[in-house]
Parts: structure tokens; C-alpha cells; sequence
């Protein structure tokens, strides 16, 4: 696999385990497919300047989320390699984003102090 160029700060497996995806200080997400041993998808938005802090796959494998340092997050459509969403921001970085265990809620949680809760 090719190495990441700046700080890699998050990394999630595939809920089908046979691929990963990780977040990275450039501001983008990257997904790896372990069988191919490559990079198969890259997301990320020239607006988007700050780096990753936490990435989450949904239970279908389908959306990538990820929280940023400019207080936003968004969900990445995994087949289709675009934004799918993006959430209102937080007042400061996005430290965490966690999908709730059946799948229908996602969670950020900031350095503001707050936690929201995204059903």
C-alpha cells in the first residue's frame, strides 16, 4: 500500500473486513482494499483544508463518515466516491464520530464539550 504523505489520525475496518479506510492530516480519506493490496478511493473536497480526526463505517459498509478539524463532518458515499451528507458544524474540531450499535444514529463528540447525536 502507498504511504500516506502527512499524519495518518484515524483508521476503521470494513464492516466486511476486507477492506479499511483511514483519515489523514491532508483533509482526506483514503480507502484500502486488503485484498488488492492497493488504494481503491480517495475523498476529500478542495473546501475541506483541515485535517481528519476520526472516521466510521455505517453498519451497511455503504457511508464513510468522518469528523474534521474545522469543526465539520460529513458521510462519504463509499460506492460512488462523493459527499453524501454534511452535518452542522461543531464550534470547534471534530474529535470523534461513532455509529450507535443498530446502525441508526451517529454520534460527534468535540472539543466545544458537546456531544451530538445524528438519527
Amino acid at each position: 500500500m502507498k504511504p500516506h504523505y502527512f499524519d495518518v489520525t484515524a483508521v476503521r475496518f470494513h464492516p466486511a473486513g476486507d477492506a479499511l479506510a483511514s483519515g489523514c492530516d491532508d483533509a482526506a480519506c483514503r480507502l484500502f482494499d486488503l485484498r488488492a493490496d492497493r488504494e481503491v478511493a480517495r475523498f476529500g473536497r478542495a473546501s475541506l483544508l483541515f485535517g481528519v480526526g476520526s472516521v466510521e463505517w455505517s453498519l451497511s459498509g455503504r457511508l464513510l463518515f468522518a469528523g474534521y478539524a474545522d469543526h465539520s463532518a460529513c458521510a462519504w458515499d463509499a460506492l460512488r466516491a462523493t459527499r453524501a451528507c454534511a452535518l452542522p458544524p461543531h464550534e470547534h474540531r471534530v474529535a470523534r464520530v461513532q455509529l450507535s450499535p443498530d446502525g441508526t444514529a451517529v454520534a460527534t463528540a468535540s472539543w466545544d464539550t458537546t456531544l451530538r447525536v445524528w438519527a
